[in-house]
């Protein structure tokens, strides 16, 4: 799996999604986990196996069960993305830029209300931020899943520094 973001620790050995749990942000931590299943489908439709797909559901599990124990059920509806998300998602820079070029809506809200900013916001990829920042993206864009948060306000609870300031230099606040 090539999601390294997901099982980064702080310094005080924390992930974005205990992060975002412990921020009281249970939905973003359950969004996290959606988004990181997804990418488990779709690499095992490519029929290779993931390397710590054991080691990942077991992780999940606790997690939900941490969240609500009375309730361990994943979110009912997946991720519906736009070409342009799935380029964000995967961080192809160059896909993204020729999807911009050719029109795609930069603003763009998926089924659960993140833009393509939003999806950079949670990987920390300030270079794609850049892209979309250059090409006019919402940098100020609230979503309607989380609680309103904006990708800077994202960022910041992710703890990537970097993207924060770039956000911030355009305008960006939480």
């Amino acid at each position: 799996m090539d999601h390294p973001w997901m099982y980064t620790m702080d310094k005080h050995g924390e992930t974005p999604t205990t992060r975002a749990r412990k921020s009281g942000y249970t939905v973003l931590a359950e969004m996290l986990l959606s988004q990181e299943r997804k990418s488990e489908a779709a690499h095992d439709t490519v029929g290779a196996a993931a390397p710590d797909g054991d080691a990942y559901w077991g992780m999940s599990h606790s997690v939900y069960k941490m969240m609500d124990p009375k309730e361990n059920v994943a979110p009912a509806h997946p991720v519906v993305d736009s070409p342009l998300h799935e380029a964000t998602r995967n961080g192809d820079v160059e896909a993204a830029r020729q999807l911009i070029s050719d029109g795609a809506d930069i603003n763009e809200e998926n089924n659960q209300g993140l833009t393509p900013l939003h999806l950079i916001a949670l990987n920390g990829r300030t270079d794609l931020a850049e892209l979309f920042l250059e090409s006019g993206a919402a940098v100020n864009q609230r979503e309607s899943y989380t609680g309103k948060l904006t990708p800077m306000a994202m960022a910041l609870l992710m703890g990537y520094d970097d993207l924060v300031e770039e956000l911030s230099v355009h305008g960006g606040v939480c």
